[in-house]
């Protein structure tokens, strides 16, 4: 007996009755989900993935994320997630170049590495069999056959705009996810013509959000950014922590103050940590810090004081038992680029006191899971002298606040309920630019 195959008809209505499918897009998570396939993770793919996964969890919606991934082998599917997996053998060391050699607008070294004797002569042997780049705001073709309901992405770049620009073409609705408060940056409301740090131009930030159909904040800065700026008005959804993930793990480690970034200078700025270290030279510190400039790692390892241990790499899922392991947790990551730090809520969720340059959004204050220095170091140092000897804070009232701001079935049914807005008709025209942001 021969099966006749599924129509076009028939297939809509199962996908109907399926509920609407959302995808995620980015390029760079693969190592949030499965740990061991990278070691660069940061704030904005661990928030992607978890938020995809708590969607996935909720009856009547489907959830994908199309990422990059170095070889083929990994699963199509993932804790109730479909993984859309384009393999690109050479990406990490095309960022690796791209960390050091500026290409657009114009050719431009930003600084030597030694690996540069490698891999550039590697990707110019191997360019003819390579893929080409995507364009730029243009759409994507990793994405060409790709059909969700409603696209989705993480920080406003140019990744962001070539899903954006995708979402356009197939005249479905997108949703953009801010992250850092530069995504917001006051240039953009100008016709000030600039290159990010990551390579990004102003034009294809404007681009995201002019054309983005909904636009998502961390905080009430960013949301109220959003509309002064740019004459956008967008929705205030704060970021998810699973507190059952965090707390009440066991370890028997000797204590620790625990601080978690990357080399830079102008971003979790490692530097201002050894500053305050040198300062509490009773207190251990540990240093969990991704490779990103060079010339700050050099620096750093140059000037690390005898109570400060560098740790290269920490799989994302043994986390918790470091935070569980930290009397203190410590932030000097720079309010211009952070959005809302997810590290923030990974340690008020297990429990770990936060000493912090800056605040974010009042979370400190609010929430009672630290203090706040107001951006001095010296104070900084002082409070991590006095808090090493009496840690204590009010767990109850900072999971009270957790549950209440940062749940994720909460976060995610809020999400859930934008995406079936846009789904089902066209609330507005994806072709119709926002208006406030100059083209």
């Amino acid at each position: 007996m021969t099966i006749p195959p599924v129509t076009d008809a028939e297939q809509a209505v199962t996908d109907a009755e399926q509920g609407p499918r959302f995808a995620l897009v980015s390029w760079q998570v693969l190592p949030a989900i499965f740990p061991r396939s990278g070691s660069n993770v940061g704030g904005a793919e661990t928030g992607l993935w978890g938020l995809a996964q708590t969607l996935g969890r909720l009856p009547g919606l489907r959830v994908a994320v199309a990422t990059s991934a170095p070889h083929s082998g990994y699963p199509g599917e993932h804790q109730g997630v479909d993984l859309w997996l384009s393999v690109d053998r050479f990406a990490a060391m095309r960022r690796s170049v791209s960390s050091c050699i500026e290409f657009s607008p114009r050719l431009r070294w930003k600084r030597f590495a030694p690996r540069l004797l490698f891999e550039l002569p590697v990707l110019a042997v191997t360019r003819p069999w390579r893929p080409r780049d995507p364009l730029t705001m243009e759409p994507d073709p990793r994405l060409a056959q790709r059909h969700p309901d409603v696209w989705g992405a993480f920080g406003n770049s140019g990744d962001t705009a070539r899903t954006v620009a995708t979402a356009l073409m197939q005249q479905r609705p997108s949703i953009v996810f801010i992250q850092s408060n530069a995504d917001l940056d006051e240039r953009l409301a100008g016709g000030d013509a600039f290159t990010t740090r990551w390579g990004d131009t102003a034009q294809e930030l404007r681009f995201v959000l002019r054309h983005a159909t909904e636009i998502v904040c961390q905080s009430r800065w960013q949301l109220d950014a959003l509309q002064q700026r740019f004459g956008r008005r967008g929705h205030l959804i704060r970021n998810p922590i699973d507190v059952s993930a965090w707390s009440g793990v066991q370890t028997d480690q000797q204590p620790y103050a625990l601080w978690i970034g990357r080399y830079d200078d102008f971003h979790k700025r490692p530097l201002l940590m050894l500053q305050a270290a040198a300062e509490c030279p009773a207190i251990p510190f540990k240093l969990v810090i991704n490779r990103l400039d060079p010339t700050i790692e050099r620096q750093v390892r140059r000037s690390c004081p005898a109570n400060v241990e560098l740790i290269d790499y920490v799989p994302f899922d043994q986390m918790p038992s470091w935070f569980a392991g930290a009397r203190l947790f410590v932030s000097t990551g720079a309010p211009d680029c952070e959005g809302f730090p997810n590290v923030l809520l990974q340690a008020a969720a297990a429990g770990t006191p936060i000493v912090s340059l800056e605040d974010f959004d009042g979370f400190l204050a609010a929430s009672g899971a630290g203090v706040d220095c107001g951006g001095s170091i010296a104070r900084l140092a002082a409070e991590l002298r006095s808090r090493w000897q009496k840690p204590a804070i009010d767990r109850a009232r900072v999971e009270r606040y957790l549950a209440d701001r940062h749940a994720p079935e909460r976060v995610a049914g809020r999400v859930a309920d934008l995406i079936r807005r846009l789904a089902p008709g066209e609330q507005r025209s994806a072709q119709e630019p926002a208006s406030g942001v100059p083209g």
